[in-house]
């Protein structure tokens, strides 16, 4: 298991500051987008597995599938100001074949993204980042902690998704809760 804070300072952090320089938008590193990614990793991967547990394509510590990442790769290359970034998370050609539109046809490709997403955090971080932005609503703030549940069951886990507003609180308060307090993002319970 990866203690939160060493998830949030090494992890995190970078991974959010970098995207938001690389593309110029520097609401993609923020306070509240921090707190959902470290609690959306605690429910999704309670900080430790980052292959599913039950043989299914989530990977990394959150859970991101290939075929996810895979589109958020897509997304960015069609956008101008992403498509350079998109081409430095994939390097030596490899962003070519994620960008195809029928990626989700090629096995390989499936297999490849995942393995990216189990060994490489920073790159699972920065893929959970990018579906969280494309998502139509804001984010709630840190310290909103059922609304960052509500926003996470509808826009990451999604209705089809097993997990429950309830998993999310519970693997927050289990694994979160002292660091959320110590950070200020939270009043102590």
């Amino acid at each position: 298991m990866i203690p939160a804070a060493m998830l949030l300072e090494a992890v995190i952090r970078p991974a959010c500051r970098s995207l938001a320089a690389a593309v110029g938008e520097p609401r993609l590193d923020t306070t509240p987008a921090h707190a959902l990614l470290l609690r959306i990793a605690a429910v999704e991967s309670r900080l430790e597995w980052r292959r599913q547990r039950r043989d299914g394509p989530g990977s990394g510590w959150w859970q991101v599938e290939p075929l996810t990442a895979a589109d958020m790769l897509s997304w960015m290359a069609m956008r101008r100001h992403w498509r350079a970034w998109a081409r430095i998370l994939c390097p030596s050609g490899a962003a070519d074949r994620y960008f195809a539109a029928d990626v989700g046809a090629h096995d390989w490709a499936s297999i490849e993204l995942q393995q990216r997403l189990i060994v490489d955090p920073f790159f699972a971080c920065q893929m959970a980042r990018v579906k969280l932005w494309r998502a139509p609503d804001p984010l709630p703030i840190q310290g909103d902690v059922r609304g960052q549940a509500r926003y996470w069951k509808r826009h990451y886990n999604t209705e089809l998704g097993a997990g429950t507003i309830e998993d999310f609180l519970g693997a927050r308060r289990r694994l979160l809760q002292d660091l959320e307090e110590r950070l200020g993002w939270v009043d102590p319970e």
